[in-house]
């Protein structure tokens, strides 16, 4: 059973009996975080079959300490315990955020991609990134989109990568290898920022490529650094997070690329039409905060703890699924 965060099927008590901000001001000192956490469900009417760890227990009393209203947190908290009970694999962090660190082994496709079958159709070069981008609409229905399934995450290991790379065969598209070369030798990535360095050459001619792919129909998968430290050692030593791009544009006269976000679940905001990064001819990169949900935990619940900007790393080209 695939099951997906924030999910459609919250079933969470509307009825919560008044109580402390967070159900601490009778604990004392050496009560345990399973017994705060009880303690915290109980000021507030939800009778829990507590069965966490002492870890887990103190992820959500960090969570439900967030805001001075801890109603719909505490809410959201009684479900992730009832919900870690009901599927085996699944932890507190599958719940408390949609994005995992994904490590991409050196030469290696996480899903073994086939070699060959690339897109070697040539295509114009753009001249001048701030000339004005024509605006293509998205390549994918927003009814289409593929969100997190946070069950997935926990027992199959899927990642990012995983459900970006099911977006594109929706229309029948993957990814190419990160190390690989076509026939003629040239790489099918383009490292547009690395390390904190812009690389100019290589944005423009991974825009020439996107528009190409864009006007054909053909989604592509970038990579975006949001926050310090990488968990890709193995590529490019920057890149944090895996998106979509599906559409492009100019906005206000700002450059832009749209993109569906598959860390999301559900399709109000992983693809929400303010998801796009736009093009700074200052810095030179293609960058955005996270407009739809900032905080990137449970967006039900209007929670905001963390701004992360997105930086584009890497473009890898599409080709058509074997």
């Amino acid at each position: 059973m695939d099951y997906i965060l924030p999910c459609s099927e919250l079933d969470i008590p509307v009825e919560i009996v008044p109580g402390p901000i967070d159900g601490e001001e009778d604990a004392v000192e050496n009560l345990s975080a399973s017994e705060i956490l009880n303690s915290i469900f109980v000021s507030y009417g939800y009778d829990v079959d507590l069965s966490l760890s002492e870890a887990q227990s103190q992820q959500l009393i960090d969570f439900v300490r967030q805001a001075e209203d801890n109603e719909n947190l505490v809410a959201f908290a009684a479900w992730v315990v009832q919900k870690i009970s009901e599927f085996s694999g699944l932890d507190v962090p599958d719940f408390l955020t949609a994005r995992t660190d994904y490590n991409e082994p050196p030469n290696i496709d996480p899903n073994n991609n086939a070699g060959g079958n690339y897109d070697t159709n040539t295509y114009q070069e753009i001249v001048d990134l701030q000339s004005p981008w024509e605006n293509i609409p998205s390549v994918i229905l927003s009814q289409d989109f593929i969100g997190w399934r946070a069950e997935d995450v926990a027992v199959h290991g899927l990642s990012c990568m995983d459900f970006s790379k099911e977006q594109l065969a929706k229309l029948g598209y993957t990814i190419s290898n990160y190390y690989d070369t076509d026939g003629f030798g040239l790489p099918q990535t383009f490292q547009t920022y690395q390390n904190g360095v812009a690389n100019a050459f290589e944005l423009k001619k991974a825009i020439s490529y996107i528009k190409y792919a864009l006007s054909n129909g053909i989604p592509v998968i970038v990579g975006v650094d949001y926050k310090s430290g990488t968990s890709n050692a193995s590529t490019d030593n920057t890149t944090d997070h895996f998106i979509v791009i599906v559409g492009m544009g100019n906005e206000n006269g700002v450059n832009y690329l749209r993109y569906f976000d598959n860390a999301f679940s559900d399709t109000f905001r992983g693809a929400h039409s303010s998801n796009k990064l736009f093009y700074n001819p200052v810095t030179g990169v293609m960058q955005n905060k996270i407009k739809s949900d900032p905080s990137y935990t449970t967006g039900n619940f209007g929670i905001v703890t963390v701004q992360y900007d997105y930086i584009m790393t890497m473009v890898r080209k599409s080709k058509l699924k074997l």
